[in-house]
């Protein structure tokens, strides 16, 4: 006869339990600190800020993306209903940078209210969209971004090469990756204690075990094969439910596929010395590292939906199973 600690260890692994549950990867659920579905407006929620023309940038707390159709070339010609909603919703938050007449670098970064967490897992469903078909067109390459931050004023907006010295100030961490593969650096990774933000994710994000930058690395071309996914090794296109856990200082993230697999992109790993992991909230953005314009630039946004904030604290020993005895 099996345990009923072995019964939770099963449940813990498919992420079903309730708060106090104990993870297999190491932590207890305290407690929801925000959670939405973008239903109705949350902009009370967020402070938005901008790295360049707040005018070329645009965001919607609450865009019913059933009435997108796909402008140009490319699949799908409309969004399906994001993975984790649970009811007749289609709604989401929309944002979208680089949408002037003149092309101009720019982020647009959604930070929530309310929240100042060391410990936390943030889990979300993400889409990137883009123009064109596989491996977009002309103007095409911009990133969806997210992490925590400790001041909502700075966006989340990586430099052109994540490695030079002069990315824009960040206090907090990000990740980024680009919808079609467009870039050198196609998954990224920045951190910061309010000046210049440090881009090191080949030797400390360490994205697929082995530092890969590029779509066409192997790890991304067997994690986003194609035609399950329109650019093979890109993650646009498709809803991903995206989890991030920082815990005592070590940061994790996964996803979870349309076919309801989970892979993880970058496993425990420790930021950058000197990186602002105190007061820490979860952020939204996007982010174009080009001055091109995407044409037609109406294809090109990023979705956020069914975000939900959880405090978190370590599983510090087996004795934790003696909650489900």
């Amino acid at each position: 006869m099996q345990k009923k600690t072995h019964f939770a260890a099963v449940l813990a692994g498919l992420g079903v339990l309730a708060a106090g549950q104990v993870f297999a990867q190491g932590f207890i659920i305290d407690s929801v600190l925000f959670e939405t579905d973008f239903a109705t407006d949350q902009s009370a929620n967020f402070t938005v800020s901008h790295q360049a023309a707040p005018a070329d940038n645009q965001i919607d707390f609450s865009y019913d993306y059933s009435t997108f159709a796909q402008a140009a070339s490319g699949f799908p010609t409309s969004i399906p209903q994001s993975p984790s909603t649970v009811a007749a919703n289609t709604r989401a938050l929309r944002m979208a940078t680089n949408t002037g007449a003149t092309g101009v670098v720019n982020a647009i970064t959604a930070t929530l209210n309310g929240v100042s967490q060391a410990n936390m897992r943030i889990t979300f469903d993400g889409w990137i969209n883009y123009n064109g078909g596989a491996g977009g067109g002309t103007g095409s390459t911009e990133f969806i971004t997210f992490g925590a931050s400790a001041n909502s004023a700075l966006p989340a907006a990586p430099g052109s090469n994540y490695l030079t010295s002069v990315n824009p100030s960040f206090n907090g961490f990000y990740f980024t990756l680009a919808g079609e593969g467009g870039a050198a650096q196609d998954y990224r990774y920045y951190d910061g204690n309010g000046g210049a933000a440090v881009g090191n994710n080949g030797a400390l994000a360490n994205f697929g075990g082995d530092g890969s930058v590029d779509h066409n690395a192997a790890f991304f071309q067997s994690t986003f094969p194609s035609p399950a996914f329109e650019t093979a090794g890109a993650p646009g296109k498709a809803w991903l439910t995206y989890e991030l856990v920082i815990l005592n200082g070590s940061v994790r993230l996964s996803i979870t596929k349309p076919d309801n697999s989970e892979v993880v992109l970058c496993n425990w790993f420790i930021p950058n010395a000197g990186t602002t992991l105190t007061g820490l909230a979860p952020h939204f953005g996007t982010a174009d590292v080009f001055a091109s314009l995407a044409v037609p630039a109406s294809d090109n946004f990023v979705l956020i939906d069914n975000v939900k904030v959880e405090a978190i604290s370590a599983a510090a020993s087996a004795g934790n199973w003696a909650l489900y005895q």
